[in-house]
């Protein structure tokens, strides 16, 4: 899947899901409680394109998704909740690709 021309992309979740790590609120957090910071994407979910997920990139490579108390990747129907969600988590700005 190609987002607007950025260099982040993401074809296939399952895919991607192997080869980035899972976050989820609490680690978040507590991460960005001990001073580490990521970059914060907003990407439309790539098995619904209505919804919305959040992917965080680190240094070295290491990618991260947001995801539930079950482990599943949290995905958001509107950009307003997402938004509430990132600011609840401390988090101060996101990048949006559509």
């Amino acid at each position: 899947m190609e987002l607007g021309g950025h260099a982040l992309q993401i074809e296939n979740l399952e895919s991607a899901c192997s080869v980035v790590t899972d976050m989820n609120r609490k680690t978040v957090k507590s991460k960005h409680a001990e001073g580490v910071t990521f970059d914060t994407h907003v990407i439309a979910n790539p098995t619904n394109p209505k919804e919305w997920i959040v992917f965080f990139k680190k240094d070295a490579g290491r990618s991260y998704f947001l995801v539930d108390d079950n482990e599943e990747v949290e995905s958001f129907g509107h950009l307003d909740d997402l938004i509430a969600e990132l600011r609840d988590l401390g988090l101060k700005t996101a990048e949006i690709h559509f």
